[in-house]
């Protein structure tokens, strides 16, 4: 739900209804929609490898090395936990979300 609608347009209550659990059992395992939010994308991935390579990378250049490094990415089955990072990101959440995946 996060990758389909964002981060903004995807509520608590709607994640429990189609889980078919009680909203209740979602806030006790999972706390605030950003921590669910963490926990639904788990990116088994280190996002320092990716942007490391990228510090590095003069600005005319980031149009071409920036898909080569996300679309294997995109493509691979964490592509929804990607899309709803990117959604999230481009839609101006809470910062804090950011936080919890750089170090």
């Amino acid at each position: 739900m996060f990758a389909r609608n964002g981060i903004d347009k995807t509520s608590i209550r709607a994640i429990a209804a189609a889980a078919g659990v009680d909203l209740a059992l979602v806030h006790h395992y999972f706390g605030t929609k950003q921590q669910l939010f963490a926990a639904a994308i788990n990116i088994p991935i280190d996002p320092m490898s990716i942007l490391i390579p990228l510090r590095g990378t003069p600005v005319e250049k980031l149009g071409h090395v920036l898909p080569a490094i996300s679309l294997p990415l995109w493509n691979s089955e964490m592509g929804a936990a990607l899309v709803a990072t990117l959604r999230s990101l481009l839609a101006g959440s809470d910062v804090s979300l950011v936080r919890s995946f750089l170090p």
